[in-house]
């Protein structure tokens, strides 16, 4: 017998942004709030806390929704105005006498093509599942129209598995192995969830088994030199949220996403440590404050002005948040002669950082587990990176120890040597 997946409570309140702010994350089932302003408007709340606004209504007598966007990426101001649209041409339609497909009606299978195919993942599968769905929608629809433009309104079964080799080789060519990779590994995707739990496409994945371009896995990290070099620049850079955040990306290794969203409910100044409450592998990651990490909050959390829950503050994003230093890391890294332009193999990016924290704690002869671990990596294949700088660590400590070996048995050696002068020594009456 099959057990019935269980439901969460449904009620409805007036919403505004504070009330859903305060709305608690559930335990084990998630939450569905409606909005009493906009009836047709809803709010998801999962038990990992995402907030998700959606739009439900019955459509020709069965029931329809449609996802809106992520709270708080998506206001509830945006949200009521896109719930009003779709009760505006439900009306249109209903006026109009109900003739043909209504506003909401999805292709069939056969009819379903490559951007039907993009909107139904992103509102089906990324708004609802992804850590940052907002800006994985945005890099799926960005996928789409910049590199697939020419199939946007092709079938689904239109597309073969030539086709797919073709735009793989071709991407290649014009773009870079590695975008021509992430491409065919795009379509793959969609794929598979078509073919999937979403039941949308019965036919074959042309982007199965198609042969990736071999990657060579990025190793760069910030030499001795390179660090000090960065620090004097830093120690003089006047934009604190940049100091700040680069500081602490040395000092916990954290993905830069992540430092963005820091809150400061997430920090335990007891323990020392800070929760993230959903990494990039859809798991919470405790993370230990080193000295200098906790210095740099202690002063962010004595200059706080107000009761923003942000570490980095920003009233200009829709998240409330900083979303990105990119150009600031620019002027900072340039100045620091990290930027390396006539070799970009070389240029330092903001993921480096990264690097660097886990390159040297594997230069130190830290284990890959341990390490794997401060990352807050899922499996050890990630690691796998850090192993050469890991064995090399550990030549060096078998190396030392060798030498001391050798040099304790030669202080035995003459030990020995001068016990046995002693014992022949004639006695003296």
């Amino acid at each position: 017998m099959t057990k019935k997946k269980a439901r969460g409570a449904t009620r409805r309140e007036h919403l505004t942004e504070k009330r859903i702010a305060a709305l608690p994350v559930p335990g084990r089932t998630r939450v569905i709030v409606y909005d009493v302003e906009t009836p047709d408007l809803g709010l998801k709340i999962e038990p990992t806390g995402a907030k998700t606004f959606f739009w439900f209504r019955a459509v020709a007598g069965k029931p329809t929704w449609r996802t809106i966007g992520a709270w708080p990426e998506t206001s509830l101001e945006t949200a009521r105005a896109t719930a009003q649209s779709y009760n505006v041409a439900l009306a249109d339609w209903r006026r109009g006498g109900c003739v043909g497909s209504h506003p909401f009606e999805r292709p069939r299978a056969g009819q379903m093509t490559l951007t039907d195919l993009v909107e139904s993942y992103v509102e089906r599968h990324v708004m609802l599942e992804c850590v940052n769905p907002t800006k994985r929608a945005k890099e799926c629809r960005r996928t789409r129209d910049k590199y697939l433009a020419d199939w946007k309104d092709r079938r689904l079964g239109a597309i073969t598995r030539q086709d797919v080799h073709d735009l793989h080789q071709r991407l290649g060519v014009d773009h870079g192995k590695v975008t021509a990779n992430r491409i065919c590994e795009f379509l793959r995707t969609i794929y598979n969830y078509a073919t999937g739990d979403a039941n949308l496409w019965h036919g074959e994945n042309p982007a199965a088994r198609i042969k990736m371009f071999d990657e060579r896995q990025r190793e760069r990290y910030l030499a001795p030199d390179e660090l000090l070099r960065l620090k004097k620049e830093l120690d003089k850079e006047t934009d604190r949220d940049l100091r700040d955040f680069i500081t602490l990306a040395l000092a916990t290794g954290a993905r830069k996403s992540n430092i963005h969203a820091m809150g400061w409910a997430d920090i335990s100044w007891e323990m020392q440590t800070w929760m993230i409450p959903r990494t990039k592998n859809d798991k919470p990651q405790n993370v230990d404050l080193t000295p200098a990490a906790i210095t740099v909050l202690k002063e962010r959390v004595a200059a706080r002005k107000d009761d923003n829950p942000w570490v980095f503050p920003s009233p200009t994003s829709t998240s409330g948040h900083v979303e990105d230093f990119k150009k600031r890391w620019y002027l900072l890294r340039t100045r620091a002669g990290l930027d390396y332009p006539k070799d970009a193999t070389r240029r330092v990016t903001i993921h480096d950082l990264r690097r660097t924290f886990a390159s040297y704690m594997a230069i130190s002869g830290v284990s890959l587990q341990q390490i794997g671990a401060a990352l807050g990596h899922r499996d050890t294949q990630s690691t796998e990176v850090y192993a050469r700088l890991h064995r090399e660590a550990v030549r060096g400590a078998i190396e030392t120890g060798s030498r001391k070996m050798a040099q304790m048995m030669a202080a035995a050696k003459k030990r020995q040597k001068q016990r046995l002068l002693e014992t022949n020594l004639p006695q003296v009456k």
